[in-house]
This record gives C-alpha cells, sequence and structure tokens, in this order.
C-alpha cells in the first residue's frame, strides 16, 4: 500500500467591481496517515479474505473529501507471475457505512481531521480490501502481491 499526500490547488474567482474578473490560488494540504501494508495469509479453502486499516484522513479547507482508487493495470488485483487476483475495496469515513470504492471513481466523504495531520494519534477513517471466495477458489496457488493507490483530494 502507499501513503498518499497530495498538494491540490483549487482556483477561486472573486469578482472585483462590475467589470473586472480576478482569481486567487489557494493551497489545500491533505494526507492520508497511519497506512498500513495489508498481508492475507493462507487461505483456509473457504470463505472470503478480509483485511482492514485504520487511517487517519486530514484536511486543511473542510472535513469534507473525496477518495479515488487505482491500480496498476486499471483494475484491482493482485499478481503472481501470470496469475490474476481480483479484490474489492471499501472506505469508510468516520460516519456512514462501508462505500465500495470503483476503480479510478472519486467517492465523497466528510468528517476528515482539519486541526491535526494525525487526528492526534488516532483514526477518523478505515480502509477494508476483500478478496472473495469465487476469486480465490478459481485463483492458481501461489503468493500474490498488489499494489493499491489511494488519491485524497479536497471536496
Amino acid at each position: 500500500m502507499l501513503n498518499s499526500l497530495t498538494r491540490s490547488y483549487i482556483l477561486f474567482f472573486f469578482l472585483l467591481g462590475a467589470t473586472h474578473l480576478s482569481n486567487r490560488v489557494a493551497f489545500a494540504d491533505v494526507q492520508i496517515s497511519a497506512l498500513n501494508d495489508l498481508s492475507f495469509g493462507t487461505w483456509s479453502g473457504t470463505g472470503d479474505m478480509e483485511q482492514t486499516d485504520a487511517v487517519c484522513v486530514y484536511n486543511t479547507v473542510n472535513a469534507n473529501y473525496k477518495i479515488t482508487g487505482t491500480a496498476p493495470g486499471g483494475i484491482f488485483r493482485m499478481a503472481n507471475g501470470g496469475n490474476n487476483l481480483n479484490y474489492e475495496v471499501r472506505f469508510q469515513g468516520s460516519s456512514g457505512g462501508f462505500v465500495q470504492l470503483t476503480h479510478g471513481t472519486s467517492s465523497s466523504f466528510t468528517a476528515a481531521n482539519t486541526s491535526s495531520w494525525n487526528c492526534s494519534g488516532g483514526t477518523n477513517a478505515t480502509l477494508k480490501v476483500t478478496v472473495t471466495e469465487g476469486a480465490l477458489s478459481a485463483a492458481a496457488t501461489g503468493n500474490y502481491t498488489g499494489t493499491l493507490y489511494l488519491l485524497l483530494e479536497p471536496n
């Protein structure tokens, strides 16, 4: 898993008088901290395999943010040589249930921490990665690895 830190740009337009339009760029720092690698271990032969990671989402602008999940190859999957194993990605802010992420599509959340980049040592969101029983039973035996990228943006 990759820690994601991004500097986003928000363009503001201010109308100064009736005929003059000016613009100003404001910077928003956003960050996901406490993001860890996920290890699934060995499959028992039945059921889904699932891992969660409690994280801190920070946004200097406001508590609203967007998460976009992507992975190499345009699909959420792990690989073992030429064999692939697809997985599902869900994200949950500090309020509401888990939202399934679609590769390359942003999803909106609320309640980012706006005062502490590391949530004062706590967490305010959860990442969940699931490999379904169907995907596991169809996969060849082996060790699978992959990379998931999370893009965090102010909303």
